[in-house]
């Protein structure tokens, strides 16, 4: 008889275990403790942008949130010495405005509700100089993660209705997107034997840009950039210089990286969020095609009565200018403007723009077709007439580890022209991660 009760606590310490382990493998990712520093004094280099000249605003429950909220814009901080750019996700506690230690965990985006939030801190968030505008967005942004976040009403969450209007075309807008997950799929369709193009189809969330680039092989793109339309599909076609296997690349941007820190002294809380993308890649192999028998010769080269080749003209000297922001942020679009024309008295033919892609940049779109081919971007311009111009943008996207100066290097060249070469440099620095503040006084 006392055999049992022994068995049935063993049972039940068993389950209890197991029930243990069950809940830590369904929980979220744990916290870390991190060192908070407040970095957006209004004097400092990196102030936060914000609005105090709101009366009034609600929490859920229609009570006055006025105080403890006096603002609403960024919140400029730093973990561990890396800079974020947040909102509040309190309105009820005040900033730290020293060091504190925090638990920063991240936020699963398995809800709209986590999606919304990250795609309001993603957009909203704005640095430099304030401005007018800068401080209304921040503040909008800021309001609405406190709607999303249920810290104040949805329905007139402040004094203000103009502003209040704002905040609900935001929060509409955040839960559109985050609707579904971002994806991303890339296909590209067997060419027949001898086609020389094929059919590249994007499948995604409607309404995402996709940007394509040819990443192997010789090819060009219809388009280098497409939008997901309402069915969850965009296409564009895919034309082979050659036989051979082509491979096309996609790239959109993700639903981000949502954290949410809690300093330990239960001082005011924030989310920031860093942004993600979404890659692709499919590959088609191009054959040649069949040819007619009895055929001989290379088109093109010009020969005398006697079987030699007549003597080349001298090659063509055109012009190459390129500029660029002498200094960028990482994470952020950088454009580089390339010039190229023909100054002589000769039309220039089969004229190529090669732009390298410095060492960790990445290639994000041109303002006409191109490809990439060993690490550099490929524009073709065909012929260009005696005083003729054509200028191109490039835009690129550094890192988040990239530091210092990074020179872009601009090659032309063409059937009859001779390589010309013109550079931008650019330093880049940090960007603050992304995160919408409430600071409330």
């Amino acid at each position: 008889m006392g055999g049992r009760p022994l068995l049935l606590r063993g049972v039940l310490a068993l389950i209890v275990l197991l029930a243990g382990i069950l809940a830590l493998q369904a929980s979220p990712a744990a916290a870390v403790v991190q060192t908070q520093t407040y970095t957006g004094q209004d004097d400092g280099p990196t102030p936060d942008i914000y609005r105090s000249d709101i009366d009034d605003f609600f929490y859920p429950d229609g009570s006055d949130a006025s105080p403890p909220v006096g603002q609403a814009g960024t919140i400029n901080l730093t973990f561990n010495g890396t800079p974020v750019v947040a909102f509040c996700v309190d309105a009820r506690t005040g900033l730290n405005t020293g060091t504190v230690q925090a638990d920063v965990v991240e936020v699963p985006l398995d809800t709209v509700q986590a999606r919304a939030i990250a795609y309001v801190v993603l957009n909203s968030a704005v640095t430099g100089p304030p401005t007018a505008a800068k401080r209304n967005q921040a503040a909008v942004g800021q309001v609405a993660t406190w709607v999303l976040d249920g810290d104040l009403r949805e329905d007139g969450p402040s004094s203000d209705a103009a502003f209040n209007a704002e905040v609900a075309a935001l929060v509409a807008a955040a839960r559109a997107a985050a609707a579904t997950p971002a994806s991303l799929g890339l296909t590209v369709a067997a060419p027949a034997a001898g086609a020389t193009s094929s059919t590249v189809t994007v499948t995604g969330r409607p309404g995402a840009v996709v940007t394509l680039t040819v990443t192997a092989g010789s090819g060009t793109l219809s388009a280098g950039q497409v939008t997901i339309g309402a069915d969850g599909t965009a296409t564009a076609t895919l034309t082979a210089a050659g036989p051979g296997q082509v491979t096309v690349g996609a790239g959109t941007a993700g639903d981000g990286r949502l954290y949410r820190t809690a300093p330990l002294d239960r001082s005011q809380a924030t989310v920031h969020a860093v942004p993600t993308v979404l890659t692709a890649s499919a590959a088609a192999t191009f054959t040649g095609a069949t040819t007619t028998p009895g055929t001989s010769g290379t088109p093109g080269t010009p020969t005398t009565p006697g079987g030699g080749t007549t003597g080349a003209p001298a090659k063509l000297n055109l012009t190459i200018t390129k500029s660029a922001p002498a200094r960028a942020q990482v994470l952020r679009l950088v454009r580089y403007r390339i010039t190229v024309k023909n100054t002589t008295k000769r039309t220039a033919t089969a004229v190529v723009i090669r732009d390298r892609v410095p060492g960790g940049l990445a290639f994000v779109r041109a303002s006409r077709t191109a490809s990439i081919r060993n690490g550099a971007v490929v524009v073709r311009l065909g012929n260009l007439a005696p005083g003729a111009s054509r200028t191109i943008n490039v835009w690129m996207r550094a890192t988040s580890n990239v530091r210092g100066a990074r020179v872009n290097v601009a090659t032309v060249s063409g059937a009859n022209v001779r390589n010309r070469s013109a550079r931008a440099r650019t330093t880049f620095r940090p960007l603050a991660a992304r995160v919408q503040p409430a600071v409330t006084g």
